[in-house]
């Protein structure tokens, strides 16, 4: 019964460390993914101006949980995806509207 129990936490630990593996390679593929988005875009002033907009949102988010001014979820990881998803999605209609315009 012990040396199943042994094996069990040992394919967990197994488990954790590939999750952990497997996320620690998602992570790195973001950064390049959004790493080469941000050098495409860089230098454009209107698409600067709505990444300025997204770090001020963003730590207004972080000034807000930190001063309890608002009771939000503690999860802050979970709020600044919101707050980043937000910016993002803001930032291609803006740049899509630009152009739509642009063309016209």
């Amino acid at each position: 019964m012990e040396a199943e129990s042994s094996d069990a936490l040992a394919s967990i630990d197994e488990m954790k460390a590939k999750i952990k593996e497997e996320m620690e390679e998602l992570m790195a593929s973001m950064m390049d993914v959004s790493l080469e988005g941000g050098a495409k875009l860089h230098g454009d002033d209107s698409v600067d101006s709505l990444m300025k907009t997204k770090l001020h949102v963003a730590s207004e988010v972080e000034a807000t949980m930190d001063e309890k001014l608002l009771e939000l979820p503690n999860d802050k990881t979970l709020l600044m995806k919101l707050a980043q998803e937000e910016a993002e999605n803001m930032t291609i209609n803006n740049a899509r509207c630009l152009d739509f315009y642009q063309e016209k």
